[in-house]
């Protein structure tokens, strides 16, 4: 009657047939020769199976010895793929982060956050998607990604909002204009100016047109545009100072544009998105680490000196 083998006397088999000899198959094992000629003869008397052909000191591997390496390398291909999956996951460089954001943040600032993560995580795989705010909020909540960065929200169902403090609109002003000496833009300075701002629908623009009513400024305002990579373009034509969110503001490598503190600050109100009901990973929370650690940058980067 046989019975089971012992995982010890299947490594034993393993390592003698991919090594081709008893004492290579013991120097692979750490074991001592005897140990692994007398795991393989326990072997073959439980299964009831010759295995190996021995011609002195040297065995040679039968026909149903290597029937039986077919299957037993399988199970450990498996084995060391899921030692590898471990190792992997520990250091959280297996799997996939899928992140959405919103066009200012995904364009420059998340790429270069997303190369830092890469530079020490290079097993993983990183999917960045631009879309709307309320994109991002509908894409977390429903679990189609797993890290989100949209115009903070005053509610929604089924996500986790963390705001991110301090970050504030950035003058992106042309090189040759008069205003590019000054180490801030005061929002008096852009009385008659031509100005190029972000549309409607950004959290800059109500508290920006309600600043400048309050001061009785009334600038040029010639374009309006939903994208500060639009705006900066144009203020690299010199057709206006444009008005930017922080994060285009962040990379942008432009010499025709000058990059200046806005006074009094305009928030810029950005939050990392979660799904309330969706274990972070520890890839997750990294990546978001290196997000808040980036943002914080930019806050003091663009905190004016005054007011």
């Amino acid at each position: 009657m046989t019975t089971r083998p012992s995982l010890r006397q299947i490594e034993a088999f393993r390592a003698v047939v991919l090594i081709g000899s008893i004492s290579g198959g013991a120097a692979h094992l750490g074991l001592t020769q005897p140990a692994v000629s007398r795991l393989i003869r326990d072997l073959e008397y439980r299964i009831g199976l010759t295995l190996f052909e021995r011609r002195g000191n040297a065995v040679q591997a039968n026909a149903e010895a290597l029937l039986l390496y077919k299957e037993v390398e399988q199970q450990f291909l498996g084995l060391d793929r899921i030692e590898v999956a471990v190792r992997h996951i520990r250091e959280a460089q297996l799997g996939s982060i899928r992140i959405a954001a919103f066009t200012g943040a995904a364009i420059r600032f998340l790429p270069h956050v997303t190369a830092r993560y890469l530079d020490t995580h290079p097993g993983a795989r990183v999917t960045l998607q631009s879309t709307t705010s309320p994109g991002v909020l509908d894409g977390v909540s429903l679990r189609r990604f797993e890290l989100g960065m949209a115009h903070s929200p005053a509610a929604y169902l089924g996500i986790e909002a963390e705001a991110m403090e301090g970050l504030s609109a950035v003058c992106a002003v042309p090189a040759n204009h008069p205003l590019a000496a000054r180490p801030e833009i005061g929002l008096d300075d852009l009385h008659g100016v031509p100005l190029l701002s972000l549309g409607q629908s950004s959290p800059i623009w109500s508290r920006l047109t309600a600043l400048l009513q309050s001061r009785s400024v009334e600038p040029m305002v010639l374009v309006e545009a939903n994208a500060s990579e639009s705006l900066c373009t144009l203020a690299a034509m010199g057709k206006g100072i444009a008005i930017i969110d922080p994060f285009t503001a962040a990379h942008l490598d432009r010499p025709e544009v000058a990059l200046k503190p806005l006074v009094p600050a305009i928030n810029y109100p950005v939050s990392l998105i979660f799904n309330k009901g969706l274990p972070r990973s520890r890839m997750v929370e990294e990546f978001a680490g290196l997000i808040r650690t980036e943002a914080a940058l930019l806050a003091e980067r663009w905190r004016p000196q005054k007011g």
